[in-house]
């Protein structure tokens, strides 16, 4: 019987390849993704138009894409490398949010083993702290007994909300595992005008607190956040891997 593959964590990029800047950000995520041995990197698409054929490209033509994102193609890929792969965390972000994997690695070293729920990113208003049940999908941390517990108990799962929320409602509700925080850099602030000292800036304020990942996602048009956020994720890929493209 041939033995799995084990990695310390599997990362799920909730993605698209339908305009310029997703699949820049996907061009990045690439040159990225084999620097670490103890990563799993894939990327999860819906819809019968996709047409990629890479093997971490995990791609449900029987699910349409939706926004807001719905549970089913994150669960259909959370089920499949469940059963492919050991590994201890899996880390459920998006095209947008660039991470350092061996900062990545060294975080998981300080989370729980079991009951671990970890994120940040905008959350929807709310009423009151205590009201709070999810963490933004943009970079979720769960370790694997959440998944496999989610994937086995698939009728205990709300399928009519975003993925997101869906996910807090089992892993926070019903596994009562604790919000946590994460430490995510923020570089949605930008502005065109002196960029790359803004760039640079930000990146000696995340080195010096030890972040593991950054939120892209400037304001504005979408020409305007291919030109900023392409020169951000650049500028990220060069300084922490010293890779371009």
């Amino acid at each position: 019987m041939t033995r799995r593959k084990k990695y310390r964590a599997l990362v799920l990029v909730l993605a698209s390849d339908s305009n310029a800047l997703f699949k820049m950000f996907k061009s990045v995520w690439e040159q990225m993704m084999f620097t670490e041995p103890d990563v799993g990197i894939f990327f999860v698409y819906g819809g019968k138009e996709v047409a990629l054929t890479q093997p971490w490209d995990l791609v449900f033509r029987h699910i349409p894409e939706s926004y807001p994102v719905r549970l089913h193609k994150v669960y259909e890929a959370f089920a499949l490398l469940d059963r492919l792969f050991d590994y201890d965390f899996m880390v459920r972000t998006n095209l947008s949010t660039f991470w350092v994997l061996g900062r990545l690695l060294r975080q998981l070293d300080r989370l729980p083993t079991k009951l671990c729920y970890v994120g940040d990113g905008p959350l929807p208003p709310w009423r009151a702290a205590h009201e709070r049940w999810y963490l933004s999908g943009t970079d979720t941390i769960v370790n694997r007994y959440m998944i496999t517990s989610l994937v086995q108990q698939r009728d205990k799962l709300n399928w009519h909300v975003p993925e997101d929320d869906a996910m807090g409602q089992f892993f926070h509700i019903k596994l009562g595992a604790p919000l946590v925080s994460s430490n995510m850099h923020f570089m949605e602030h930008l502005q065109p005008e002196g960029l790359e000292s803004q760039i640079s800036s930000e990146i000696a304020s995340a080195d010096a607190l030890g972040q593991s990942h950054f939120r892209i996602k400037s304001r504005g048009s979408a020409s305007m956040r291919t030109i900023i956020d392409g020169k951000i994720a650049r500028a990220l890929l060069q300084h922490y891997y010293n890779r371009t493209i």
